[in-house]
Formats: structure tokens, sequence, C-alpha cells
């Protein structure tokens, strides 16, 4: 052996006796030497700190995880990194974390950019009007699901109190379905056992056909802006999250949009309490006769069998005997010529509520080359469902003629009223349709399937009438199996 590498060797034998020493005192180092050590974590890891809202983490809603989760997922795709949720209550939290490096990012949150050097702030990507909502039981007891909505805190902040400077009423008080008699106006004055609290506009019509108590509500002029926030000291975070900021910014780019039109555009404008009730009276006196019926049915189709039940109800209100000017018939208004190609009597209840099922699938099966997503090929089937599976692929091409994918229903919902214009149905393949109707129908049954899958959430006492459905819905992560 060389002179050179002789002592190559004794340093290398140094260098391990001193790396093996080094970690044997990290290992025998008190606790409190650890904890002053600098806090790592794996950097694939992203780490987001939200607050458990509706908005942002959907309990009610059948369409998906959230908003938010859904965003954060697609980020964290695209530059590959592993999700790790932490609870924040509220901004003022989270922001916290961030800057003891507890987290990485921070979502759901509203109110301006961060002005604080460690925190990066994004752009607003959607803005809301807040609601001033005052509530109350009989005995003057707020309602558990607003308590439980922004007292977790999930919509109060700091800088929107109800005297808050610069918020005025705009609208008139919302009605529920228990309260269909109140009189509208702009003010909301205080009453004895009313709380008011302030929430945005879009928590609020997620929650509010769920607040079966007197209520009280008033859209405000000062708008809420959500924007995400992530440590400004960690530069591949950084520079992945502006990256990713600066794409939702280019004109063709929808994803914001179509998230959005997921899990908020089914919503109605003005609630309306009559229909609510008229659901609910639904649910306890007709469904239960037709339970196991549905039940069956959606099992063998691979139906959601809420999803059904809300077709049904959008269609004839569970009226056996429902006729249309159109020529539909029957508790699931089939054509004649559909039910002769199901082989069943649309005028008998248990028949039709197969057949339509059986159609329901029919169609969704259809779609399978379009590759679409989900989602979207749901909405898709119920267009189908009520204008026909042709008037479907009119619309589709439509789409695709005006520059448009014909692969969303985002884009579809804007198209197909279109299809009642002579300008555009002469050239389709199928002729003049009443598009407006299927945009109306599948808006109303989202919404339905909403507030059933909400009620069944809420354990609310409608729920019991939807047990039959129950036993064979599992948990289901679209509405087709």
């Amino acid at each position: 052996m060389t002179h050179s590498n002789l002592h190559r060797k004794r340093w290398q034998f140094f260098g391990l006796l001193f790396a093996k020493a080094l970690l044997l005192t990290l290992a025998l180092a008190p606790a409190s030497s650890k904890a002053s050590l600098p806090h790592h974590h794996d950097n694939d890891v992203l780490r987001v700190a939200a607050p458990a809202r509706e908005r942002v983490f959907a309990r009610l809603s059948p369409y998906g995880e959230g908003f938010e989760p859904d965003l954060v997922e697609r980020f964290a795709r695209t530059y590959g990194y592993r999700i790790e949720w932490l609870s924040a209550a509220d901004r003022a939290e989270a922001l916290d974390m961030l800057r003891r490096n507890r987290a990485d990012l921070a979502v759901g949150f509203t109110e301006a950019p961060c002005a604080d050097d460690a925190i990066a702030s994004g752009p607003s990507y959607a803005h809301e009007r807040p609601v001033e909502v005052r509530a109350r039981h009989a005995d003057g007891r707020e309602p558990e699901v607003l308590r439980d909505e922004y007292e977790a805190p999930v919509m109060q902040t700091a800088a929107f109190t109800p005297d808050a400077e610069g918020l005025h009423a705009t609208g008139a008080p919302a009605r529920t379905a228990a309260m269909p008699d109140r009189q509208e106006g702009s003010a909301l004055p205080a009453t004895a056992h009313e709380t008011p609290t302030i929430i945005d506009g879009a928590s609020w019509a997620l929650w509010q056909p769920f607040v079966h108590t007197e209520s009280r509500a008033a859209t405000l002029e000062s708008p809420l802006t959500y924007r995400w926030h992530w440590r400004a000291g960690a530069p591949r975070l950084d520079a992945n999250l502006r990256g990713f900021w600066q794409a939702r910014q280019h004109p063709v780019d929808t994803m914001l949009d179509d998230l959005t039109e997921q899990y908020f555009g089914f919503l109605p404008e003005t609630l309306d309490p009559y229909d609510l009730k008229e659901l609910s009276d639904t649910v306890e006196d007709r469904v239960p006769r037709y339970g196991r019926t549905i039940a069956k049915a959606a099992s063998k189709a691979g139906l959601d069998p809420l999803l059904l039940t809300a077709v049904i109800f959008q269609e004839s209100r569970f009226n056996p005997n429902a006729r249309s000017h159109t020529g539909v018939r029957g508790i699931m208004q089939l054509t004649q010529e559909t039910a002769i190609d199901l082989k069943v009597n649309r005028m008998d209840p248990d028949q039709s509520i197969r057949g339509g099922a059986r159609y329901l699938r029919m169609i969704w099966d259809s779609l399978e080359e379009l590759n679409l997503d989900p989602w979207d090929r749901w909405f898709f089937t119920l267009a189908g469902f009520n204008q026909g599976p042709g008037h479907l692929r009119d619309a589709i091409r439509l789409s695709q003629e005006l520059g448009g994918s014909g692969r969303t229903w985002r884009e579809l919902k804007e198209v197909f009223p279109k299809l009642a214009r002579a300008k555009y149905y002469t050239r389709a393949r199928y002729g003049y349709c009443r598009g407006y109707e299927a945009v109306d129908f599948v808006e109303s049954v989202r919404w339905y399937y909403y507030v059933l899958s909400g009620l069944v959430v809420l354990d609310r006492p409608e729920a019991k009438h939807l047990a039959p459905l129950l036993a064979v819905r599992g948990t289901p992560v679209a509405p087709f199996i």
C-alpha cells in the first residue's frame, strides 16, 4: 500500500469514528436540546392549514371533497407533492403556523394579502358578498348548523363583524322553509335572543336549506376575497405556487370556473321555501311507498339511490299519474317510444322507476368514448335523459363549433338554450330542442340531490324515511358506481 493510500484510509477511519460519535451524542441529547434544533420536514410533503368550513371541506355536498381540497390536489399533482391537512381555527392561526414553519400553505381564508415578508400571498380567485345572518330557535338558542359553521370558527373574521364599518345591507331577509310568510325588507334590526354573524354568500347558500328555524339574512356590500398564503422562505414551493397561479390567470384556463360550477353552479339565486317544503313532505309521505323499488333499481343500474330520488322528484313529484303536454307520462316521465324500447309500462310506477334507472345508465354508458370528467359525464347524462341523447350530441357539437371543448357542463349549459333558436337548430342533426328545459332540469336535480344528501349527513328527521335507500347506497364517490 502506498503512503498516499494509507493516509486516505486513516482519514476515512477517523471520519467514520467522528460520524458515529456525533450520532451517539444526538441520540443521548436531552429533549430540550433536541427541541432547539431547526424544524425540518420532507420537501415532498405539502402541509396545508385550512378551516373546517363547508366551502372548504364539503360535508353536505355529494359532489366531491370540497372546492379547496380539489384545487390543492391539482396543484400537488402538478408539482409532485403529498398533502398533509392541518386544522386552523382562523386566518390568524393559519398565518402563525406559516411563520413558525408548522405549515407550508394556508387556504380557505378571506381578507387582503398578508403584510409580512415571511408570508407570500397569491392573487384573489373568488369574491363573495358577505351575508349578515340572524337566526335563533324559539327558546333563543342559535341553530347548531350555523354555530358549527362560524363558531368552529368558520366564517367569522376579525375584519368582518356585524358592526364593522362599511358593511351595509343591500338585500332582503332570506326565507327558509320554516318561514314562508316573512315580509321582505333590507334592514335587520336586532331582536331579543338573536346573535348576528357574518358569513360569505356561498357558505350561506350551502347551509340555508338546512336552517329550519326562524332566520333572517341580508347581503352586505363589501366583498370577501379569497386567496392562498404560503411560506415565502421556501424557494421551490414559492416558485411552484407562483407558477400555478400564473397559469390560472391565462385566458384559456378554466380550472377555477370548472370547480366553481361543480360545487356551486347548481345553487338557486333565491331559495324557494315552498319548494323545499314540498320536497320534505314528499320524502315523508311518498318516498317510503317506492323506497324498495328505488333501492333495487338504483343498485342494479349502479346509481346512487338519492340521485334517482332527486330525478323522480324533479320529473313528477312522485305522482305516478303525472302527464305533460309534451307526451311524457308516469312517475319518471318517459316517452312512449322510450318505454317501448325499455319494455316497461310507463304508467306502472315500479316499472317506470326500473326503466328510468336503466335508461339513465344507458345514456351514461354511451358517453364512455368521450372520456369526460365523472361529474360532467353525470350532468351530460341528466341532460340526455331530459331532452334525448340525440339533442345532447347536438349540444356537444355546437359547443365545439362555437370554440368550446364540448366536454364540460359549464359550457353546455350556455349552449343548450341556443338549440331552441332557428339560427342553430336548423343546422343541428336532431333539429329543434327545448334546451333551456335541459338546463333547468339538470340544475334542479343537482339541487335536490344536494339537499337530500345534506339531510342524510345531518341526520335530520326526514332521513329516517330514506332508510330503505341508504341500505344500498354505501359511500359512492360519484353518482354512478
